[in-house]
């Protein structure tokens, strides 16, 4: 039944608008590259490239839930489909694996772009793996846990300015301790800690509630 419900919720996300955000993205990412052919290559610049592809992730999945999580549970989908037998673990995992396949999708030829620049390291491909699965239950744990939908206009900044502050507190402590394992590992507990929070806190009954 997930399997199902994912290559629908696919289907309605990788439209016409879907290519649009792709060649904006790439275009983006063509141009910066062209700015950067003066300035010599550094670790801390690879992990900047990172850190600016999972803001630009994050961006980009919270657009795609909107037109699939989102309208759903304002159009009570979602209720519809917890009261036929799909479990709140599925449902997670619904919304979780189409919109992290359709972000991907659309971020792939950045992805590679940003790949062949970048001399990925077992760090940044820990940061960028384990970030961007973070930032997605983040993302989506969020959304059902909102009551007034109203918000949801103003989750894209809210989201920014936290993951900017992660970013700003866990480089403090790197800069502190100059322990660049510190700065993964401070990033990742704040983002996993807030996952498991909003994860125990959205109950069934939280999620099918909902007003504008």
């Amino acid at each position: 039944m997930v399997v199902a419900l994912v290559k629908k919720d696919l289907k309605k996300l990788l439209d016409k608008n879907a290519l649009v955000m792709a060649i904006m993205v790439l275009v983006f990412t063509l141009l910066s590259y062209f700015l950067e052919e003066t300035q010599a290559a550094s670790a801390w610049m690879d992990l900047g490239k990172v850190e600016g592809f999972l803001l630009v992730y994050l961006i980009i999945f919270i657009e795609l839930a909107k037109t699939t999580l989102v309208e759903d549970k304002e159009t009570r989908k979602i209720e519809f489909l917890l009261a036929n037998g799909l479990t709140r673990r599925d449902l997670i995992k619904k919304y979780l694996v189409s919109l992290v396949l359709g972000t991907f999708l659309i971020l792939a030829p950045s992805l590679f772009m940003s790949l062949v620049k970048i001399k990925m390291t077992f760090f940044l491909g820990v940061n960028l793996q384990v970030s961007s699965l973070l930032i997605s239950g983040l993302v989506v744990l969020m959304i059902l846990y909102t009551v007034n939908m109203n918000k949801i206009n103003g989750l894209q900044i809210r989201l920014l300015v936290l993951m900017l502050g992660t970013l700003g507190l866990s480089f403090f402590l790197y800069q502190r301790t100059s322990m660049v394992e510190l700065y993964l590992l401070s990033k990742l507990f704040i983002l996993g800690a807030l996952v498991v929070f909003l994860g125990r806190k959205t109950s069934k009954e939280r999620i099918v509630v909902s007003y504008y």
